[in-house]
């Protein structure tokens, strides 16, 4: 008779299939996800070819994965669809919002607490949608939502204080 007992593994998820097999880490995962108590902001965009400029949103980075070594974020994305005149707001949660297609990049424009993250998504769905003003796009929605971030004392990066800065930034991912 061997020395060595199976263990059955129901006590305990990582527990050890051997007697005397010290496993205190559990097996490598192709697949590791991350979660902080602090989320990203990033302002992203996307183009498609029946639009002729760029559409932007919002996401909050929820969760960062690594799979097969190469990391992907995941959390939620908050954007108007519809078309001028016709805006509505959506929200929605728990995807990669870099695999969307169209998505030309992002930018990081803030970190939050994983506690405010409630407060925020009040934020972005009172903001108002102009959709009887003809000047109004996505993109004066979102810049209004980082003003309203800022003035609600959130952490939104300092050098973001005109729309025209957001658009150089933005503008910077299409060139790359």
């Amino acid at each position: 008779m061997s020395d060595a007992t199976l263990d059955s593994g129901l006590s305990n998820a990582y527990s050890p299939t051997l007697f005397g097999d010290d496993q205190s880490e559990p097996p490598p995962s192709p697949t590791d996800s991350v979660y902080s108590d602090q989320y990203e902001v990033y302002v992203v965009q996307y183009h498609s070819a029946d639009v002729l400029t760029p559409q932007w949103g919002l996401a909050v980075r929820t969760c960062t994965t690594t799979e097969f070594g190469e990391t992907q974020g995941f959390g939620n994305l908050y954007r108007l669809g519809g078309c001028k005149g016709d805006y509505r707001y959506e929200r929605t949660e728990g995807i990669n919002y870099e695999s969307f297609e169209g998505w030309r990049g992002s930018t990081l424009v803030g970190k939050i607490g994983s506690v405010e993250l409630e407060d925020v998504e009040d934020i972005i769905q009172r903001m108002n949608i102009s959709n009887e003003d003809p000047t109004f796009d996505c993109k004066t929605w979102v810049f209004g939502i980082i003003q309203t971030l800022h003035e609600h004392r959130f952490a939104v990066e300092e050098d973001i204080t005109t729309s025209d800065e957001l658009e150089r930034r933005m503008n910077g991912l299409l060139d790359a």
